[in-house]
């Protein structure tokens, strides 16, 4: 369920917890990059006025395959601290770099579907309608 080509092409990492993978959530870019999980609801944020692009990169990790290299471009002077303040291209391996782990905010996002909103609820029905300022002059009603 996981191998759809484009959960193959933006895995970053397996998530081991689950058996699922963590992924770049392609709808996030750019106001708020997202990593999400694709078997439960584990979303990793990181703040758009930091970090200006994301890229998942093709090069694996030596000793896991599944572990993708990420590629965080900047915005200039914004480069988290153990990073030079000018660097603006960084290469890591997300959830094991010092630098991006301090950047990273971690949330539980909730079950509930999107479209799910709550209804009017019960009560007198929606009523017939408000009457209309019509010119009398310019209707048969009366005539």
């Amino acid at each position: 369920a996981d191998l759809c080509p484009l959960v193959t092409r933006l895995t970053l990492c397996e998530d081991e917890e689950t058996n699922g993978h963590f992924i770049l959530d392609p709808g996030s870019a750019p106001n708020n990059w997202r990593i999400v999980s694709t078997r439960s609801n584990l979303i990793i944020t990181l703040p758009s006025d930091v970090v200006h692009k994301l890229t998942v990169l093709p090069e694996t990790h030596p000793d896991n395959p599944t572990h993708h290299m990420l590629q965080v471009d900047f915005h200039k002077g914004k480069a988290p601290a153990p990073l030079s303040s000018d660097t603006t291209t960084h290469k890591c391996w997300v959830l094991e770099d010092e630098a991006m782990q301090g950047l990273m905010d971690v949330k539980t996002g909730s079950n509930r579907p999107f479209g799910a909103r709550r209804g009017r609820g019960r009560g007198r029905g929606r009523g017939r309608g408000r009457g209309r300022g019509e010119d009398p002059k310019m209707s048969f009603r009366d005539f």
